[in-house]
């Protein structure tokens, strides 16, 4: 069934606009973690707000599929703790 939506084109259409939105708010999250460090000490540059937001969009897209508690409270423990320095 999943196969015959996606030859759908209006399912298709609709699945890569949601799929868009939803890499777009890993994205501004990064880009506005990208730009308070670009305010701090260390300064932000050396981060790349869109592939870093996109490739954790596609990871915890993944993670849907298994028991991701343990990854992302070691992902939020290693992102905060940047941000306590």
């Amino acid at each position: 069934m999943h196969w015959h939506a996606l030859n759908d084109e209006r399912v298709r259409e609709s699945l890569e606009a949601e799929y868009r939105r939803w890499r777009r708010c890993f994205v501004t999250l990064f880009r506005v973690l990208a730009d308070e460090r670009d305010a701090g000490p260390a300064g932000g540059r050396d981060v790349d707000p869109l592939a870093l937001g996109e490739a954790v969009a596609a990871a915890v897209d993944g993670l849907a599929e298994v028991d991701s508690g343990p990854v992302l409270r070691t992902l939020i423990r290693t992102l905060a703790a940047d941000a306590r320095a």
